[in-house]
Parts: C-alpha cells; structure tokens; sequence
C-alpha cells in the first residue's frame, strides 16, 4: 500500500528528488554541448569587434547560456510522468503564443516571430519545436503497428503538425515550418508507415510542389532563384549564398585568425550572427576549425542516438528520436546554405547561433534527453 501511495504522488511531482540522480547524470552530453556554445559565444564575441557591437552581443549570450544552463539540468530532473501529462498543455500553450504573435508580435524585417518583452524577445516557434515533439511521442507510444501506420492512424499527428506549420507560415518563417514538416515525416518514419502510402504522400508531395511557388513571399522566391543561380545578380538575389562561399574559401587551412576576418569584419556576410554564424567561424579558423566544429556536432549526434537506442519504454525513445531529428535538421539545413547547397530559409545553427530562445530551448531539449539516460538506470 505505501508503494502504491509512494507511485501514485511520485507521478505527479514535477521535479525527481533522489541521489542517484548526479551519478546517473550524462556529463559527456553536458560538456560536449557545454563546449560548442562556448565556442559559439567566442565566436559572437569575434565577429562583432569592429563595430563594437560584440560587448551587447556576446553579453547578452552570456545571459542565455546561464539560464539554458540552468532549464538544461530542469530537464534532467523533470518527472518522466509529469512530462507526459502534461505535454499537451505545454503544446496548447505554444500554439496559443503563435496566434497572439501574429497580432501582437514585433515586426522585423517583415516578419512577425518575436514579442518584444523589453529587455528580451520570446520567439514562440522555438518553443512549439520542442511541444511538437513532445505531443508526437505522446500520441505514438501506445499505437505499435507491426504493419506500419495506415492514413486514419496518421491522421491526428498530421493535424497536430499542421496547425503550427500554418502559423509559422503566416509570420512568415519558411525555414521553421519546414523544419516542423521534416519533423513529422522524421518521426513517421521512425514509428513506421506502410509503404503504400509512403509512396503516396511522395507522389502528392511531388505534384504539389509546382503549386507551392505561389504560396511564397517575393523575397523567399528570391532566396529560391539567387540559391539556384546567384552569379545572375550576385548584389541582390544572389549576393547571401555568394558572400558566404567567400568567407569560407578565404579561411583556407587554417583560418585569418580570431578577429581577423576581413570578410565579416567588414560586414559582407548578411546575417553573421544568426544564419550565416557558420561562415564567419570558418573565415576565422578555416578548414582546421571547421573540422573541430563538425566533429563536436557529430559526437554530439552519435551521444543523442546512443541515448535513443538505450532509452526505456516507446515515449522516451520516441521523445529522444524527436529531438535528434530536430537539431539534425537545423544542422544540416544551416550548413547547406552557408555552402550554398540549399536555399536560404533562415534555419540558425544550433546552439552556435545568436538568439536566446533558440539556445534556452535547445540545451532544456539536451536536459530531456539526459532525462532519457537517466530514466535507464532509476526507474
């Protein structure tokens, strides 16, 4: 009977008390991404010194790293139980934020993504990311299909997926919805989907896509025709992708050194503190540096999966692949536009990349996943 008693209260405490805890505690994945925003706050801190706007900046980084710090070890020691219950109502909360922004929200540079809250600006969509994947799991844990999931099954996370994915549409913030979408199809495929209907959806996303053209900006098409050729108006449509290429080339082996990078000193590359962070780091440290930098982010993607495939029970596993696939994403889409192989779409480099809700929101997702490898051993 107290064990009974003992469950039912542990189950709606939101914080785990216990010893083991600490011992248990993934500090590998804690100091590897310790180290990446620490490189990633030095960096801030470099590419703003000429115009001495790296003192605002990197401070202001500084801030978001304590507090990220502080939501990391939060998520670590969040009830698993509590997590689940509760899920829907962190989603509910999100989604709410996404229409309230799209009236109330900041305007900057044509977009609305960011209430203005005086001394910080909350960005709802990086919230949603991770309430998304939460929600995912939630629905997904108890509906095994060893034959895969037909269209019905489908139906409810695709419905959950596309209302923040419209949303985020409207701000307009192409990058984030796509990054919802490719959440989804991540996840779907993880828990699997009969092939059937796979090579449906394929079909349809192929058909649609001529259509889709019309539903963009005027400056997103541009991004689009300066990606496909940016050498046709190297000083408009093509001038972001063309800079950045420079950047990187003129870092050559082994970089112009810390606060030496014409190129971003010199403010030719757009964006250097948030999408094109990645191309002011390797004219600084060149190919050596970039080296060092994917290979953190690859220990950091092999420690994920090694969590995810250790993790017990469908939602923690389910949870884990979620996150996994949403810094993979943002990874890898921010580093095809920094290399000119995709499309501009305005997709950060994670926890690299200026931005407070991006970093706070990224090291609480690491603290679920040590969440994860915690609940192996406790429970």
């Amino acid at each position: 009977m107290l064990d009974y008693l003992k469950k039912k209260t542990t189950n709606y405490l939101p914080l785990l008390i216990d010893r083991r805890l600490l011992t248990r505690f993934d500090w590998v994945l804690f100091f590897l991404t310790i180290t990446i925003v620490v490189i990633g706050i030095l960096n801030l801190y470099s590419v703003g010194h000429s115009i001495n706007e790296s003192n605002i900046i990197y401070k202001k980084q500084v801030c978001w790293f304590f507090l990220g710090v502080f939501l990391l070890f939060f998520g670590a020691f969040l009830n698993p139980s509590f997590i689940k219950h509760y899920c829907y109502v962190l989603y509910l909360f999100s989604v709410c934020l996404l229409v309230l922004v799209l009236y109330w929200g900041e305007l900057i540079s044509g977009s609305r993504r960011w209430f203005s809250l005086g001394f910080f600006n909350l960005q709802p969509s990086e919230i949603v990311k991770i309430s998304s994947v939460m929600v995912l799991a939630k629905y997904f844990q108890r509906r095994y299909r060893p034959e895969g999931h037909g269209l019905k099954s489908l139906f409810f996370p695709f419905l959950l997926m596309v209302v923040p994915f419209c949303l985020v549409f409207l701000q307009p913030d192409l990058g984030t919805a796509l990054l919802l979408l490719l959440i989804l199809i991540s996840v779907v495929l993880f828990v699997k989907i009969r092939l059937t209907l796979l090579s449906m959806l394929f079909f349809c996303a192929i058909c649609f896509l001529p259509f889709s053209w019309n539903l963009l900006k005027d400056y997103q098409k541009d991004r689009v025709v300066g990606f496909l050729n940016p050498n046709t108006d190297p000083l408009g449509k093509g001038y972001q992708i063309i800079q950045s290429k420079i950047a990187i080339g003129s870092g050559r082996v082994w970089g112009k050194g810390f606060f030496k990078g014409t190129q971003t000193q010199l403010n030719f590359i757009p964006e250097k503190y948030t999408d094109f962070v990645f191309s002011a780091f390797c004219e600084e440290w060149g190919f050596m540096g970039a080296f060092v930098m994917l290979g953190l982010y690859l220990l950091l993607f092999v420690r994920f999966l090694y969590i995810v495939s250790r993790a017990k029970g469908s939602f923690a596993m389910i949870l884990g692949y979620g996150i996994t696939a949403l810094f993979f994403w943002q990874f890898i889409i921010n580093l095809g536009m920094t290399l000119g192989l995709l499309p501009t779409v305005g997709i950060t480099l994670p926890l690299v990349s200026y931005g407070g809700s991006s970093l706070v929101v990224s090291m609480f997702s690491i603290g679920i996943l040590i969440n994860i490898h915690i609940q192996k051993y406790i429970f």
